[in-house]
């Protein structure tokens, strides 16, 4: 009988194993509206298919830079009928205008 030792547990599974289900600090860090989230709550939105990101031009110029999100979607067939695209761009367009006016 072989005893194996467990490999080693990379910083994107130690942040999903204390994530409380993969819910992380996800509200509280929303809540306190920075600049962008921490490097273990990012691993656990790429979990859920959100990507925070910058301008990179601004990045290069030293100008504030805040971080968005672009949110992937799962499309079945990847196709939509009209009133599912509309509310995906409803659902964008109030995203961004919400963020704009707490800034």
């Amino acid at each position: 009988m072989s005893t194996t030792a467990n490999p080693p547990v990379s910083a994107v599974e130690s942040a999903k194993l204390a994530s409380r289900h993969l819910r992380g600090q996800i509200v509280e860090e929303l809540k306190m509206n920075t600049d962008g989230f921490a490097k273990e709550t990012v691993h656990i939105l790429k979990f859920h298919g959100i990507y925070q990101q910058n301008d990179r031009d601004a990045r290069k110029t030293g100008q504030p830079n805040p971080a968005s999100c672009m949110i992937r979607v799962s499309i079945p067939g990847g196709v939509l009928s009209p009133a599912q695209y509309l509310a995906l761009d409803r659902l964008a367009e109030s995203s961004t205008r919400r963020l704009h006016v707490e800034q």
